[in-house]
């Protein structure tokens, strides 16, 4: 399997993705309705964005069709924002 690359192309979906991954973080660490007692949400960007570059050659390269990548949560918001920009 032969996919072309655009190094320039992948760059600006990874930077994308980084402000998508980031702003779902913030927002749920900074939402209005917090109750004593929820559990807690959100989380740290730096642990997302180190997996940056991996979900994208995933996403962007290797994948194709309904396969799925399974990873650990603190790499979800990237993978959440590879999907809603690829969806």
């Amino acid at each position: 399997m032969s996919k072309d690359l655009d190094l320039n192309a992948l760059n600006a979906i990874a930077r994308r993705a980084h402000y998508l991954a980031n702003k779902m973080i913030h927002m749920a660490n900074h939402r209005d309705n917090v109750e004593k007692g929820d559990p807690k949400i959100g989380g740290h960007s730096s642990a997302s964005s180190s997996a940056l570059h991996i979900l994208g050659t995933l996403h962007l390269i290797m994948k194709s069709g309904y396969d799925w990548i399974a990873n650990k949560p603190h790499a979800a918001p990237a993978d959440h924002a590879y999907n809603y920009l690829l969806d």
